[in-house]
């Protein structure tokens, strides 16, 4: 049985507040909670870190069971911005966008 977006969001924010990875919840998920709701079937969360926390936010991932291209994460950190994280709940994978 896959988790639920708000479960999978519960989940990471936890594993992110451990490793001490500042971080937002946005999407649909913060539209449920503070605006308009809407269904989702997928997490999004921003990072707000460098690439000097690429690894921490690695093993987060990995002790997540979740997959993600480890050059995508690190792209987004070294460019600068903040990393936007998106995790798609069925299939347990994890992309990442460039968060102006």
């Amino acid at each position: 049985m896959s988790d639920t977006p708000n479960e999978v969001a519960r989940r990471l924010a936890d594993a992110f507040e451990a490793a001490g990875i500042p971080y937002a919840v946005g999407g649909a998920l913060a539209s449920n909670q503070y605006g308009v709701p809407r269904g989702t079937k997928d997490v999004d969360l921003n990072l707000f870190v460098d690439a000097s926390a690429v690894d921490r936010v690695s093993a987060v991932l990995q002790a997540q069971a979740l997959s993600f291209e480890a050059q995508a994460l690190r792209q987004a950190a070294t460019d600068g911005a903040n990393v936007s994280l998106y995790s798609l709940v069925e299939g347990n994978q994890v992309g990442f966008d460039h968060a102006n």
